[in-house]
């Protein structure tokens, strides 16, 4: 790490579910300046950035606040976007491709600049709308964004590529970690496995994951001179390598809360015809903005995480093998710091399960 000793890495979206741990991370680890951008305003009891690392709060879309920042770094770190799949392509435009436009127009005359390192998402590929049946994602794999989240993703690794700037586009997979959002996969996880009666359906479907604690040891490893050949590859799929079985990870989940979950289930099969009954409906919609509210977001994780095998699941060998450096985190060990201080049941819904 001493080849990053008088560097300056910029991280932006410094302050999101994902930034947070990255940025604690990247200041404890990297040896030179980390400068992180973020326009989420102080909260009590939030540390200042340990010298000599410094952070701003600004929106990236007045450039006139941060471009000549850009101008100073020797890294950059993508990480700020709007995570929506319920945005209209206008706001999903606006937040996610606008201003990263703007920064790869400035980075074009740097003499600096070593790196941009851009955290996509699966949803820049995604299945194809209404698969009959779903595969794994690879690498190569047709591009099919159905959302505007999704393709304004895409559009911004475009954008990066056709800048000419020396750069590593990472495709991440399902993200959980400490501080996950309320409507997340992760809380719908919970839900399940807290309620008597959704526990007893079997979760048959497998995905890939990613641990947000493991973000930063990736980012080093892709900066690191010595896999600049591997790092100026064409977009890569992350994950932590392994095809996690969903039902698993809600029993999982449960045993954290002192929970077992019921003794008689329903069938597999019956959980499976709900799921393609519900991605046969999906087939006949034009794909668009995922419709908000908790109702519907549960529901969508019902029908495609809860039951639908491979549907979120990437085949990340190509980049595991490029960067044979990077670790990662067993989701038992995840799933206990993703739940750290969360609420548990009582000793009266404990008993009442566990009988």
């Amino acid at each position: 790490m001493t080849e990053f000793g008088d560097s300056t890495l910029l991280v932006t979206g410094g302050a999101g579910f994902l930034g947070t741990v990255v940025v604690r991370e990247l200041t404890a680890r990297f040896p030179g300046r980390v400068v992180s951008l973020h326009r989420r305003p102080p909260r009590p009891g939030d540390p200042p950035m340990p010298h000599p690392h410094v952070e701003y709060r600004c929106d990236l879309r007045d450039g006139d606040r941060w471009h000549g920042l850009l101008r100073e770094a020797d890294y950059v770190l993508w990480m700020a976007s709007l995570r929506d799949h319920g945005a209209s392509t206008t706001e999903a435009y606006r937040q996610n491709v606008a201003p990263l436009r703007s920064a790869v127009e400035v980075l074009r005359d740097s003499r600096r600049l070593k790196r941009f390192v851009y955290t996509s998402s699966i949803s820049a590929v995604d299945q194809p709308h209404g698969p009959r049946r779903p595969q794994p994602i690879a690498d190569g794999a047709a591009e099919c964004p159905s959302t505007p989240y999704g393709r304004s993703k895409l559009d911004a690794e475009r954008v990066i590529a056709a800048g000419g700037l020396p750069h590593t586009t990472l495709r991440l997979p399902f993200l959980y970690g400490p501080g996950f959002r309320k409507g997340s996969f992760v809380d719908f996880y919970h839900r399940v496995a807290t309620n008597p009666l959704l526990s007893a359906f079997r979760f048959t479907a497998n995905l890939s994951l990613l641990y947000t604690g493991d973000l930063a040891g990736i980012v080093l490893e892709v900066l690191a001179a010595r896999n600049a050949a591997a790092a100026d590859a064409p977009p890569y799929l992350v994950s932590d390598g392994h095809s996690h079985e969903v039902d698993e990870l809600v029993t999982a989940v449960a045993r954290l809360h002192g929970l077992r979950r019921p003794a008689r289930r329903v069938p597999a099969a019956a959980s499976e015809a709900i799921s393609a009954a519900a991605l046969r409906s999906r087939a006949w919609l034009r794909p668009g903005p995922v419709r908000r509210g908790r109702a519907l977001l549960l529901a969508s994780y019902w029908s495609h995480a809860a039951f639908t095998r491979d549907y979120f699941t990437v085949d990340s060998s190509r980049f595991r093998s490029a960067f044979p450096g990077c670790s990662f985190t067993d989701v038992d060990v995840g799933l206990a710091h993703s739940f750290a201080g969360s609420a548990t049941p009582g000793p009266a819904q404990i008993s009442e399960w566990n009988r």
